[in-house]
């Protein structure tokens, strides 16, 4: 995606990625020292491949939490959730090495922050941080930042662009066929077939090929290989069609019992065809077929 941000006319781009199991109500040491650092490692990887395409001025990785945690532990040497908590963000553009906002100065039961356990009431808002961010992300007007962050004139700690970035440093566009999504294809010039289109960026070459009728990307080629929603539909539909026969036919024949008639006269004939076959495991067998009130037939055998 980063690759084709210009090719695709797209001025921004937000990706958004949620990961869980930071709720450490109980082995709170073991587990943050397990989820920081599978954080660090996909951080690091992600920052050195931005880096190695030379756009890590046009990126910000904004890393925070819906609530922080109580300063004190619980019984399962664990904590529970808190209040005010951290963020952080990192960027090729981004002022760091700081820590904004004030540290508590208390951090004692009788701190005037601390409403029970260790929750702290948060000092700064949440919006501090993200108009700054909104700003740089090229939202400049009044208006429009009131939009983006509703509860954000309720405040006038916010931090701004200057105070979060470096000067920004305009880049050049340079894509053939700019703001065509179409026709505006990134591409590794080392893998482009004869036909000028490079196969191995969209698919396996085992599945497609330079010999394709599609060039490139193609919807149908991707539709292809998912399932048939077809043939979903087609499974449920029978499967509701044979329940509810049987279930019919339960009905019917509680009411009827010509069903069971129909087994039944079904049941001696097999009975009778398989006659010589019993009779000569055991001359003794025999079998009776009783009919109940309700025209229920049951054929019953019998060891004389």
């Amino acid at each position: 995606m980063s690759d084709s941000t210009d090719c695709r006319g797209a001025d921004r781009d937000i990706f958004y990625i949620e990961t869980g199991s930071y709720d450490h109500h109980a082995n709170l040491m073991s587990g943050l020292d397990r989820e920081f650092g599978r954080l660090n490692e996909a951080l690091s990887a992600f920052v050195s491949e931005i880096k190695a395409k030379g756009k890590w001025d046009d990126y910000t990785i904004v890393v925070s939490s819906e609530f922080g945690r109580t300063l004190t532990p619980n019984s399962g040497k664990g904590t529970d959730h808190g209040w005010s908590g951290s963020s952080f963000i990192i960027g090729g553009q981004v002022k760091g090495g700081k820590i904004l906002g004030q540290y508590p100065t208390d951090l004692s039961s009788s701190s005037p922050l601390n409403v029970g356990r260790g929750r702290l009431i948060p000092t700064i808002p949440f919006e501090s941080m993200w108009n700054g961010i909104i700003q740089w992300f090229g939202v400049k007007d009044e208006k429009d930042l009131n939009v983006v962050l509703p509860n954000r004139k309720s405040f006038t700690n916010l931090y701004t662009e200057t105070e979060l970035y470096f000067d920004r440093q305009d880049t050049n566009i340079n894509c053939e066929g700019y703001g065509d999504i179409v026709s505006c294809i990134p591409a590794d010039p080392d893998s482009l077939t004869d036909d000028g289109w490079d196969h191995s960026y969209y698919f396996d070459d085992d599945d497609y090929g330079p010999s394709d009728q599609n060039k490139g990307v193609s919807v149908e080629h991707v539709d292809d290989k998912k399932s048939n929603p077809s043939i979903l539909v087609t499974v449920i539909m029978v499967t509701l069609c044979s329940f509810l026969l049987v279930v019919g036919a339960f009905i019917y024949d509680g009411r009827t019992g010509k069903i069971s008639k129909l087994h039944a006269s079904l049941a001696i004939w097999w009975c009778r065809a398989r006659e010589e076959k019993w009779t000569t495991v055991d001359e003794n067998v025999s079998f009776e077929v009783v009919e109940n009130k309700r025209g229920n037939i049951r054929i019953i055998p019998h060891v004389d």
